[in-house]
């Protein structure tokens, strides 16, 4: 299909999931500090509740890159070369994923408005989204309670890494939703 097709919904989608995710998170946060970490094992609500809305987000957030990506060619990029469908299925690629988002990220920034570098906010948000992962690797989904730093950093990690990811969002549907006004 060669045709521009508007992101308004996945645009929403991202924004309300990882808004939503980023609220919950900070609820399970105040709630695990102030009654403490639940027993190995046991899950509570708002803990499930984050993880569906973080898997929830995160498939928005592919389908979107997945839109923006396809917008590519119809708004004369000649740089598109990579498949749109690659664009997705290299996150999950285990250690190629490390780069893989950030670097797809970064193209379809530049590429959709014509600059020849991606903004401070892109890295800064592929920053906190690789510094979650490496905590979760170390200390688990949802930190080390325990240690008031093992709840509090993945807590802040997440939350700015969503934040951050939104204003990716927003900026990338700008600089295309402009590009393709300016035909």
């Amino acid at each position: 299909m060669n045709r521009y097709q508007r992101t308004d919904d996945s645009r929403a989608a991202v924004f309300v999931l990882l808004s939503a995710q980023i609220v919950v998170r900070l609820a399970w946060t105040w709630n695990e500090a102030r009654t403490g970490p639940h027993p190995a094992g046991n899950v509570s609500v708002l803990g499930a509740l984050e993880v569906v809305l973080a898997m929830a987000g995160t498939f928005s957030f592919l389908v979107w890159l997945l839109a923006v990506q396809r917008n590519l060619k119809p708004l004369g990029s000649v740089a598109a070369q990579t498949s749109p469908e690659w664009v997705v299925v290299g996150w999950f690629i285990p250690f190629y994923n490390l780069t893989h988002g950030y670097n797809q990220v970064r193209r379809v920034w530049i590429e959709s408005g014509g600059s020849s570098r991606a903004p401070l906010v892109a890295g800064w948000w592929w920053t906190y989204w690789a510094g979650l992962a490496l905590a979760i690797a170390f200390m688990g989904p949802k930190g080390a309670p325990q240690h008031p730093m093992g709840l509090y950093l993945p807590t802040l990690l997440d939350c700015t890494s969503a934040g951050l990811g939104i204003l990716v969002v927003i900026g990338i549907d700008q600089r295309q939703e402009q590009r393709h006004r300016a035909g």
